[in-house]
């Protein structure tokens, strides 16, 4: 008992001690010192439109010209893969920002950020920072088993490679077939070729195969577009600016178990996508019909630039009504087939928006007229009287809604 007593004593004595060395001891100060220019990414589901909580997310963030000085805000760097930094996150957000350099609008630093999370389809953007504390920039993501409407998403495992990376028989891959006009893709893999890395590396065992599709007639899939269809540089060395007219897009990712992916193949693959008989040729401004090109374009999570590859037969209708366009390929990224135009305005059109006075936030959805028919093009946003267009069209006519 009077043992317990001693403890209880003590106890209350050391704790008085602690109280008391608290209240006497001055505030502690502990320096942190903030990259000068900071930002944030946002990582969100396409079809919920809710950020990325619970899921353990990998951002990959490259600043252009500026070596791998981007950085955490409390200037901690985070591991390199290749010229990215890699950021992981459960809460869907990263701040980041560059230790050496200050964006401003003469100054401004362009970025590419890739993005990765199980059960969900890779995507990457592109952006730019042109002041110190910049606002959230935000990438979509789109959920395998929970894509939103007018996006077809299969996910395969059936694929095999031998421990030379050679893949053991031939296999055909296909996103679910919709009913109607819907597009459907198939991708058709023969044997014995090798799966390789972004380093030329054999890709080795079972390899699991992520793609999807996306209907262009539709408004929410073709939101979707990687960095959007207008401004797009395509090209290398010296870009050409200009506007994609889209009759299908699609993105293929496959990667073994270990998380290696494959960028290449030693022979190449055929890929087979229908277009909506809905899908109007701008050269023409009428309905796409058999024999008509169309060229195929290639997008790099790595530098985020289109390039062009090839131009693809048009033929059918098939069945169903839908045309199909079947190409080769030897390496995997988005796939684009679109017609090109540089006939854009080097500024912003403005139009001035009559009978809004009080600022009330409202959005337009945006159409391009044809002969015979009308195309979505984009959606923007307005919370005033003016609505600036940015890489309008100069000759072919337009026509917008507000909703």
């Amino acid at each position: 008992m009077i043992y317990h007593q001693r403890i209880f004593i003590l106890t209350i004595m050391t704790s008085l001690w602690f109280l008391v060395s608290c209240s006497v001891i001055p505030p502690i100060e502990v320096p942190i010192s903030l990259a000068p220019t900071r930002g944030t990414i946002s990582v969100i589901d396409a079809a919920t439109g809710a950020q990325l909580e619970g899921v353990k997310t990998s951002v990959k963030i490259r600043a252009y010209g500026q070596g791998n000085n981007v950085v955490s805000v409390l200037l901690s760097y985070p591991p390199l893969d290749g010229n990215f930094r890699v950021f992981e996150t459960q809460t869907g957000l990263v701040g980041f920002g560059l230790d050496k350099t200050e964006a401003s609008s003469n100054n401004p630093v362009d970025f590419l950020v890739k993005v990765e999370a199980p059960g969900y389809l890779s995507a990457s953007k592109t952006f730019t920072l042109r002041q110190l504390l910049n606002p959230a920039v935000t990438v979509v993501l789109i959920k395998l088993d929970a894509a939103p409407q007018g996006v077809y998403p299969v996910s395969n495992h059936a694929l095999q490679t031998d421990s030379s990376g050679l893949t053991q028989q031939a296999i055909s891959i296909k996103t679910p077939t919709p009913s109607g006009p819907e597009p459907a893709l198939e991708l058709r893999i023969p044997a014995r070729i090798r799966l390789l890395d972004g380093r030329n590396q054999s890709v080795q065992g079972p390899i699991y195969t992520e793609m999807a599709l996306f209907n262009t007639l539709r408004e929410n899939a073709i939101n979707l577009f990687p960095n959007g269809l207008d401004a797009v540089k395509v090209g290398e060395g010296q870009q050409r600016l200009g506007n994609f007219i889209t009759a299908g897009f699609f993105a293929i990712d496959m990667r073994n178990g270990a998380g290696q992916e494959v960028h290449q193949f030693s022979q190449p693959i055929t890929i087979t996508v229908d277009i909506d008989a809905r899908t109007v040729n701008p050269e023409t401004g009428l309905a796409i019909k058999s024999g008509e090109m169309i060229p195929i374009w290639s997008y790099s999570h790595n530098t985020g630039q289109w390039r062009y590859e090839v131009d693809g037969l048009i033929s059918g209708p098939q069945v169903g009504g839908k045309f199909k366009v079947t190409f080769q390929a030897a390496h995997l990224s988005y796939w684009n087939l679109a017609w090109f135009s540089e006939d854009i305005c080097s500024s912003s059109r403005r139009i001035n928006i009559i009978g809004n006075p009080n600022g009330v936030a409202l959005s337009f959805k945006l159409y391009r007229l044809y002969a015979n028919a009308t195309q979505y093009w984009r959606s923007n946003f307005s919370a005033n009287s003016v609505l600036h267009l940015a890489s309008a069209p100069k000759t072919n006519p337009y026509a917008w809604k507000s909703i």
